[in-house]
């Protein structure tokens, strides 16, 4: 009989991309510091509202802080010195952070897409499964209502530095056709694992009708494992969740040689992906009830420290596969991290700078929506934010392993190594 405490054992997975820069594919049109500078401010972010998604919360969650980060840097270059000085504090932003952003966004994409680091293995997993083995699609819009005139300066700049598209549309008369157009456009920039960002008649209801103008970000990742699972060896075995143990489609593989460490506290495994430098990085907890510790101890800081603490080890891995989906609408954890005018209306000019009239806008909600999947072979992970704003009066060998058995609750992170980018982080308890 499994005891109470062993039915809520936890453990923290961070979930990374590590992913080593090629020189041969730097040029000047990419700031590699300017891109690392931008990662920086991205993490302290990521922190900073992981821990308030899961303050007095048992539920798995899973949100793409640099997903989040890039759409508001969209807003972040529209706005006042005063809206500006609001986002700095919570989003931790530099002034140039529309250039910082620029060359982490070419970084991120050439690194991935364009592997430099294309070899045998990588080539021989694209053959033998007839896809890429690795994919990073980012992608950017503005849509403003058809009686809002932009700058055309905001337009360039939208262009120039997100390699973003603007697209007015009718948000009064043909507000379905509106949100038609918008959740495919999420769903074409996802590879289809996110269908849509609102659900159907959201346009017409509640404060979606004072919908003025709306900024998206959408982001697909696509990598498979350097070690896959063997599917043979894949079980049904115990997952001790926070609400009791369930059934899960449990991996198992054995590694030679990747980085693991440990603590008096936790054990740390790095699971790389093929060819292109790319990894898993998760923390298991040594004892059942040191999550919430480990939890409210993560900082940027610390999670480098994490990383590079690691020597080679021959490993038993255990994990379980899964798929995720989550919904999350963001403005009471951004007023709770310090946005307060930003939602005010009576606050009219915070983002004057990215219109041609002195109407006024204020953001009328944060909506946030992801998707993952882990299982033998690799991973997928998708995200979709909307910023909607609204003018003012109207989101092998035979040796010893050490085991590590991933059955329990889980923080996982998708980061890329290089840039130290926190593209995804979250949550699992085996709730969903």
């Amino acid at each position: 009989m499994l005891s109470k405490q062993n039915a809520t054992k936890t453990f923290i997975l961070f979930y990374m991309i590590l992913n080593t820069w090629n020189n041969a594919y730097a040029s000047d049109e990419i700031n590699f510091v300017a891109a690392k500078d931008a990662a920086s401010s991205i993490n302290i972010f990521a922190f900073d509202l992981y821990k308030e998604l899961v303050r007095d919360k048992d539920a798995s969650i899973f949100f793409s802080p640099y997903g989040i980060s890039t759409a508001m840097s969209m807003l972040y270059l529209g706005a006042t010195e005063t809206a500006k000085e609001e986002m700095q504090k919570v989003l931790h932003y530099q002034n140039n952070n529309h250039y910082l952003m620029m060359n982490l966004r070419k970084t991120l994409q050439l690194k991935i897409n364009h592997n430099p680091l294309s070899n045998d293995l990588y080539e021989t997993a694209r053959a033998n499964s007839g896809t890429t083995p690795s994919k990073l699609l980012i992608a950017n819009a503005v849509w403003p209502s058809i009686n809002i005139d932009l700058l055309q300066k905001y337009k360039e700049n939208i262009n120039q530095y997100f390699d973003g598209e603007v697209i007015q549309l009718d948000y009064i008369n043909n507000s379905e056709e509106s949100e038609v157009i918008i959740n495919k456009w999420v769903s074409d920039k996802t590879n289809n694992k996110i269908e849509s960002i609102f659900p159907k008649g959201a346009f017409n209801l509640g404060n979606l009708t004072r919908t003025s103008m709306i900024i998206t970000n959408a982001i697909y990742f696509k990598a498979d494992w350097r070690f896959p699972f063997n599917k043979s060896e894949t079980r049904q075995d115990i997952f001790y969740g926070i609400d009791g143990n369930i059934l899960v489609d449990m991996m198992k593989t054995s590694i030679h040689g990747i980085k693991y460490s440990e603590t008096e506290t936790f054990q740390i495994v790095n699971l790389p992906y093929i060819a292109i430098n790319c990894g898993m990085i998760i923390i298991l907890p040594k004892e059942i009830s040191l999550l919430s510790t480990i939890e409210s101890m993560l900082s940027a800081e610390k999670y480098y420290d994490y990383l590079a603490s690691g020597i080679e080890t021959n490993v038993n891995l255990f994990m379980p596969k899964f798929i995720m989906n989550i919904d999350l609408k963001l403005s009471v954890y951004f007023a709770k991290l310090g946005f307060k005018s930003l939602f005010s209306s009576s606050q009219n000019n915070n983002f004057n700078n990215m219109l041609s009239t002195e109407k006024g806008m204020s953001i009328n909600d944060i909506f946030h929506k992801t998707f993952i999947t882990i299982d033998e072979n690799g991973t997928e992970a998708s995200s979709t934010s909307a910023i909607l704003l609204q003018i003012l009066g109207a989101m092998h060998q035979d040796v010893a392993y050490t085991e590590f058995r991933a059955n329990h609750p889980f923080i996982y992170f998708i980061m890329d190594y290089d840039t130290n980018t926190i593209l995804f982080m979250g949550r699992y308890m085996g709730d969903i």
